[in-house]
């Protein structure tokens, strides 16, 4: 037991590539089901702001923006450890312990101990399902398994620490990510006890009403995912275990490094807004049981956890959603979703090119090749493109990126494109959009004060009302990363356009235009 009963023990659980789905996954692995599912919060709107593996882990460890953190891509090397949710803790007298995969292409970064953590346990490379290789604080090591290792060595390191100092604890398993030796997507690595595991027989195949992946008509299938996490329920079960025996009783989270479309839009894996919704359960002393709508960032979640040690990090731009834990509220009024640099889609070479958003518990914006907005109270699937309606409601949602991001150039001028035949963002091209080089435009914005991330919209943007057919919207970005920027105006030009039955929406990147969406 700790000597200091105020601050809690706090255990992180984020597996690699998990959708956020119903619990048909989840309800199978018994340790999960227990811990988590029957006697946590269940968050249905928690969302990353930028659904890639490294720069979902650098938003939870630093609390901040994609744009501000500048891990735009799956590169390590990019993120600077100084200003964590473990420095802050650690500062705070937590022990910190971290185990698992960090951030990829950690075999490059020159020391295998980022700062802030007491102990670190980190992948380094791996075998599919039977040998990996790690640093143990720095020091090169080889196993079997990796999620098994996990198990064995977190476990072993909650047992060993000190009884009079609060734990921090961040465990980071591989599963259920893609394997690397298979070719389709929702084939995992599983650990060889687990493979033909009847637990997991017979899930129904995820197919929700925006489902439109051809290759497999039936739904994306799921029993291997759900073998891949048996060792995760073991690494649950274990700790949770550790933690009793030592008389412990944390704040546990269950969480995935970024969301998973799974045949979403037609989209299989990452790096498309249909990607972005997460996985998140809290449980322990305080947090009420049930499920909660509080909309909540990923770059939250190290606020939240500072806020509970009774501690902060004064550098994070998300912001704490205690609130939300005793079933009082505590969400968000928007949040910002940010891809600057854009990814890979699971289509072969098939890349997005950067996209951004924001989202309220009433509207998703996406500027994505074109300008796309969705009403989710209605629309819960986002089939149904509103934005040639609701072009106020676009201006005040892209306001609030602009007002919440920090970037250094000027906004660019506009490129006009018509508006899109289909409600969804077509497939992208098969490379990036370069960056455009292209002059300032007009002060955007030019009327009244923009909110934050964090402030309320407007009363207009909770009216269904349609705008007066005088207005239409531009939004415009440039660029990528820190020479990125947007804007978005309102101008004489738009009365033609409306007049004339057409809705003016300016192309994100001059480029040439993204082929159509595959079916």
């Amino acid at each position: 037991m700790t000597d200091n009963p105020t601050k809690p023990d706090e255990i992180v659980i984020t597996v690699d590539d998990l959708g956020a789905i119903d619990d048909r996954i989840l309800e199978r692995l018994p340790n999960i089901r227990a811990l988590f599912l029957q006697d946590g919060l269940q968050f249905n709107d928690a969302y990353s702001e930028t659904p890639l593996c490294c720069p979902g882990r650098a938003s939870f460890l630093t609390g901040q923006h994609t744009a501000h953190h500048g891990v735009t891509r799956n590169d390590a090397r990019l993120l600077n450890p100084n200003n964590t949710i473990a420095t802050a803790l650690h500062a705070d007298g937590y022990y910190t312990l971290f185990d698992g995969k960090y951030l990829n292409g950690a075999a490059q970064l020159a020391d295998h101990t980022p700062p802030g953590w007491d102990h670190v346990t980190m992948l380094n490379d791996w075998s599919a399902n039977y040998s990996s290789s790690w640093w143990v604080d720095d020091v090169p090591t080889t196993a079997g398994y990796y999620d098994r290792y996990i198990d064995q060595t977190s476990t072993a390191l909650l047992a060993a620490a000190p009884a009079n100092k609060p734990v921090f604890m961040w465990v980071t398993p591989h599963a259920p990510h893609k394997s690397a030796e298979s070719t389709q997507d929702w084939e995992p690595d599983i650990e060889p006890r687990y493979v033909n595991d009847p637990r997991c027989d017979g899930i129904k195949p995820w197919r929700p009403p925006n489902y439109l992946f051809a290759g497999q008509p039936n739904g994306y299938p799921l029993d291997d995912i759900c073998r891949s996490m048996l060792t995760v329920d073991d690494i649950v079960g274990d700790l949770e275990r550790v933690a009793s025996d030592q008389g412990r009783n944390p704040i546990w989270v269950l969480t995935s490094d970024n969301g998973m479309a799974w045949g979403s839009n037609g989209y299989l894996l990452k790096n498309v807004p249909a990607a972005d919704r997460l996985p998140l359960f809290m449980t322990g002393p305080g947090i009420v049981h049930g499920r909660t709508s509080a909309l909540v960032s990923n770059i939250d979640f190290g606020p939240t956890l500072a806020d509970l040690a009774g501690t902060t990090m004064p550098k994070a731009d998300g912001k704490s959603f205690v609130a939300a834990l005793d079933g009082s509220g505590g969400g968000r009024k928007a949040m910002l979703e940010d891809h600057p640099v854009g990814g890979p889609t699971g289509e072969g070479d098939i890349a997005t090119g950067p996209w951004w958003g924001v989202r309220t518990p009433h509207w998703h914006l996406v500027v994505w090749n074109d300008v796309h907005l969705y009403d989710t109270e209605a629309d819960p699937w986002e089939m149904t493109d509103v934005a040639q309606q609701h072009m106020d409601v676009v201006k005040q949602l892209a306001s609030i990126f602009h007002r919440s991001i920090t970037l250094p150039s000027p906004p660019p001028s506009p490129s006009v494109s018509p508006p899109p035949t289909s409600s969804l963002p077509p497939t992208p091209s098969s490379s990036p959009s370069p960056t455009a080089t292209i002059a300032p435009s007009a002060t955007p914005f030019a009327s009244s004060p923009e909110p934050t991330a964090e402030a309320s919209p407007s009363a207009t943007m909770s009216s269904k009302a349609s705008p007066s057919p005088s207005a239409a919207a531009v939004v415009t970005t440039g660029g990528t990363g820190s020479s990125r920027n947007t804007s978005v105006d309102i101008g004489p030009a738009a009365l033609t356009a409306a007049l004339a039955g057409l809705v003016i929406l300016l192309v994100l990147f001059i480029s040439p235009r993204m082929r159509p969406r595959r079916s």
